[in-house]
């Protein structure tokens, strides 16, 4: 713990290893130009993405879901200048044609949050959060045209079934968070490797590892510190 050599978790017991250039978590290594970060998981459920971050800015991301056949709405956020940091985001969905198919809510772990409501036509949630995911996900027998529209106390907006892919809105005043809708597909895979590269400015930098699965438990690792020389 004193070398930063861990990494924390959700709850579940998620396995993360994340190797830079051959330094391991809370170490430092110096390169010359591109940096390969390898990272390797074993989750206690599936996986839907993995996150690389570098300097507090997720720079890429890997999804870990296959095809295309539902949707996600997810949201995380907190208060970071102000002691209460949680977040409402209590509200719902509206559906103006057709009908909300195989709705499933992830990441309410308190007893008095999640789907307060669900028909053919509207989703209903309690929701607050203090940095951690949460959302729902879904199918919809409907027009292309459709349009979902989505009511919280930090937003309120409308997209087209037929033109979701990744929007994502981040502009709350102050709170440091994120309302992520997009197409997905199904989530199988528990397990996984893969290899990030980045060829930064020459200075020193601090890479970290998110892990999400779709029951919304995360895995985040300690920073790895790098110096970049070109």
């Amino acid at each position: 713990l004193q070398a930063s050599q861990c990494y924390a978790t959700t709850g579940a017991r998620i396995h993360l290893d994340v190797d830079v250039d051959g330094a391991s978590l809370g170490e430092h290594v110096t390169v010359d130009g591109t940096s390969e970060i390898d990272v390797s998981v074993a989750g206690t459920g599936p996986l839907t993405d993995v996150d690389l971050f570098r300097d507090g800015e997720c720079i890429d991301s890997v999804d870990c879901t296959t095809g295309a056949s539902r949707y996600e709405i997810r949201w995380f956020g907190t208060r970071p200048r102000v002691r209460d940091k949680v977040v409402d985001w209590s509200g719902g969905l509206t559906l103006d044609a057709g009908s909300f198919t195989d709705v499933e809510p992830f990441g309410f772990q308190h007893p008095e949050h999640g789907l307060t409501s669900t028909t053919t036509s509207s989703l209903e949630w309690i929701s607050k959060t203090a940095g951690n995911h949460q959302g729902v996900r879904f199918d919809v027998d409907a027009p292309a045209d459709a349009t979902v529209s989505l009511h919280t106390p930090m937003y309120n907006g409308s997209f087209h079934i037929d033109t979701i892919s990744d929007d994502r809105i981040s502009d709350f005043d102050s709170v440091d968070g994120e309302i992520v809708c997009r197409e997905i597909g199904a989530t199988t895979t528990t397990d996984t490797t893969l290899t990030f590269t980045d060829d930064p400015d020459p200075g020193t930098h601090i890479y970290h590892v998110r892990v999400r699965q779709a029951d919304g438990e995360m895995a985040w690792g300690s920073p790895i510190s790098v110096m970049t020389e070109h």
